[in-house]
């Protein structure tokens, strides 16, 4: 089923509005949704060059295709450029789907339930928030705020030009993944807040990482098509951790406490015999 608003039409839709799967909006005139926008399934919706569209109350995907040649704004500023899919600042877009061409975000983009594709840059004052489970898989330039990784884990970023992300990248964490499409990684490096991805060729993209990260902080795994994806690595306690140092004093106690920097840390091994720090290394790995 398609739906065609012509140049001269001026549709006005008040409460939730649903795009069943299957169908197609194609508009070439004016319309304004007040009550927010649902794409099932396999539908489209698409602001043509002549096209006019606000929707208030977010843009809800469950599988849909959203596009712009016209103006197609996702709020009430006004000013959304031509071909552009324009998040205004207090509103939003959510689900899976297809993001085809270019997107302004100024508000909150989320990628939930599935994998949301964006076709072409994202870029804005806005942020991008990726939920467990989710994939949001960027072709072009990553230039908002902020994206950040579910709290819970299992949130994925699919990267097809990994040199041009300038948004800063939160929560990753254990469980999470960056993939870089088609790219073959073979070193990473940690410094100063952005992590430099290299590859036989050089430097594949620079991604800035806001957390407390060491190099070791990451690996590298191979993402199954031909590129590789970017996983968090859990730190492994040092022999040299406090929990280590008191365990061994308690089991062969010295004169005075150990202390933990410096040299001092030899001193409390030295002061425990061989029967007591194996008996606490046992304990640690639970074959004591």
């Amino acid at each position: 089923t398609t739906l065609t608003l012509d140049p001269t039409a001026n549709w006005q839709f008040a409460g939730p509005s649903t795009l069943a799967s299957g169908a197609m909006l194609n508009a070439f005139g004016a319309m304004t949704a007040t009550g927010g926008v649902t794409l099932a399934g396999s539908s489209q919706f698409c602001a043509r060059a002549t096209g006019s569209v606000r929707i208030t109350g977010g843009l809800a995907l469950q599988g849909g295709t959203v596009s712009s040649v016209g103006r197609l704004e996702l709020g009430s500023t006004g000013g959304a450029a031509l071909g552009v899919v324009t998040i205004d600042a207090g509103n939003a877009l959510s689900g899976w789907g297809t993001l085809s061409g270019a997107v302004t975000d100024n508000g909150v983009l989320t990628a939930a339930g599935g994998t949301l594709l964006a076709t072409n840059k994202i870029a804005g004052s806005g942020s991008i928030a990726i939920a467990s489970g989710a994939t949001l898989s960027v072709a072009g330039v990553l230039g908002v705020a902020d994206v950040s990784f579910a709290a819970s884990g299992g949130a994925s970023l699919a990267l097809l030009a990994p040199h041009d992300v300038s948004a800063t990248l939160s929560g990753f964490a254990a469980g999470d993944t960056i993939d870089l499409i088609g790219q073959i990684a073979t070193t990473l490096s940690f410094v100063s807040g952005g992590l430099t991805v290299s590859g036989a060729g050089g430097t594949i993209g620079r991604l800035v990482l806001a957390g407390s990260y060491t190099s070791q902080s990451f690996g590298l795994a191979a993402d199954g098509h031909g590129g590789t994806d970017i996983l968090f690595v859990a730190p492994v306690a040092s022999a040299w951790h406090p929990a280590v140092l008191a365990g061994l004093h308690a089991a062969a106690p010295l004169a005075a406490p150990p202390a933990v920097h410096g040299g001092t840390a030899q001193a409390a091994i030295a002061g425990a015999s061989h029967s007591a720090i194996a008996a606490f290394l046992a304990h640690l790995t639970g074959h004591g």
